[in-house]
Parts: C-alpha cells; sequence; structure tokens
C-alpha cells in the first residue's frame, strides 16, 4: 500500500549549506534505491520531510531516520494512505527556506514563510505542512 510520512526534526549541529546539499545527495541515492519520493524543507536549522512510497518501506526508513544522531526533536507531523504519489518524479526534492528569505525582498515576503518548522508550530496550525509542500511542489 502507498503511503506518505512527513515529520519534523532538528538539527544537532548548523547545517552548512554544503552539508545540506551532501545530505540531498545520499537522501537521492538512497530514496532512488528504495522506491521512496518525496520533499526536504531545510529552515533556521529544522527540517521537514516528506516520504511517499510502500508503507512498509517508508515505515523503515523513518525509523532509521528518526535514531540518526545529525538530528533531534524527531516528530512525525503527518501519515496517510494515498491513491497516488504527490512527488512522483521527485527522489527527494528540496529547499532551503533560509536561502529563499535571504533572497526575498524582508517587507514583502509572507509571514506564513517565517513560520518555524517546529513540533509547536505544526501542533498549533496543523495545515502548515501540506501548505508548505504543496508550495515548493508546484
Amino acid at each position: 500500500m502507498l503511503s506518505s510520512l512527513v515529520y519534523t526534526s532538528l538539527a544537532t549541529v548548523p547545517f552548512p549549506h554544503h552539508d545540506l546539499f551532501d545530505l540531498l545527495e545520499k537522501a537521492r541515492a538512497t530514496n532512488q534505491t528504495l522506491d521512496v519520493t518525496g520533499m526536504l524543507l531545510y529552515k533556521d536549522g529544522a527540517f521537514m520531510q516528506a516520504l511517499e512510497g510502500e508503507e512498509a518501506v517508508v515505515e523503515k526508513l523513518a525509523d532509521k531516520i528518526s535514531h540518526d544522531p545529525h538530528h533531534t526533536s524527531y516528530f512525525v507531523c503527518s501519515r496517510q494512505h494515498l491513491d497516488r504519489r504527490q512527488f512522483p518524479d521527485w527522489s527527494m526534492g528540496f529547499a532551503d527556506l533560509d536561502a529563499a528569505a535571504a533572497g526575498a525582498n524582508t517587507a514583502g515576503y509572507s509571514d506564513f514563510m517565517r513560520q518555524p518548522l517546529t513540533r509547536e508550530a505544526i501542533e498549533r496550525d496543523p495545515t502548515i505542512v501540506n501548505r508548505l509542500l504543496l508550495m515548493f511542489r508546484n
């Protein structure tokens, strides 16, 4: 059965831009092997990642990620069954929201994009998850 899992976590150490791309390349290679697709967002030391694929594969990968020492405060925001993939062409799409904010006109930058990718923010407004992922999918 096709499923999706979205989680957030906090980096235990700062991730410079080149480290993010190293992480992304490893994730893409792993995901291609496992037939997993998805999206990774990074902002202010926090990650939000959507994983989609066969349920058992996604759950096993998510469990492995949850024990990775590079991050903490792992929190599953969403878990659902899918009729079709939301990110069918992406072994792992990526957006660095810090870079997007830095390149944006601060006065015109959406307050929505200033939201932290933390458990607390998502529990206050669970729609953040889908809105962010859909924004960058398109």
